[in-house]
């Protein structure tokens, strides 16, 4: 059975209730949460993102991936996939990730910024200019 991005939000929801009052169950759910079977794109990608924040950019990286190979490109896992590279020091395929998110979305403003910054990471200060300027 493939669990949805609203049944992954709930478990997340309980974890961060509970974590205060029995962080062993808030590990538990978050648990639950991370090892969900699902093909939802909206869901594997918020897997990654729960990855992400538990400081987990591989694990983060591997939904993102998946996510983008289960459904069409879309600009916030490309971004969300640029983050996780960037945090691995893999700044080529991180700026290559935002390009891609910048065709998708030319007015999305955190797409130009992340590109500017993984390409001053790689000391490519003018093109970094320039992704801001557009």
């Amino acid at each position: 059975m493939s669990v949805s991005l609203a049944q992954l939000q709930m478990l997340h929801s309980q974890a961060e209730q509970v974590h205060r009052v029995d962080p062993a169950r808030a590990q538990q759910l978050l648990g639950q949460l991370l090892n969900a079977e699902t093909d939802d794109v909206s869901a594997v990608a918020f897997q990654g993102a729960v990855w992400l924040n538990l400081g987990r950019p591989d694990a983060a990286l591997a939904r993102f991936e998946h996510a983008l190979t289960i459904g069409p490109p879309i600009a916030e896992i490309l971004l969300d996939r640029a983050v996780a590279l960037g945090m691995l020091r893999r700044f080529e395929e991180a700026a290559s990730s935002c390009d891609q998110a910048r065709s998708l979305a030319p007015g999305n403003a955190e797409a130009h910024f992340l590109h500017a910054e993984m390409l001053t990471q790689l000391g490519r200060l003018a093109d970094a200019s320039s992704s801001l300027d557009r």
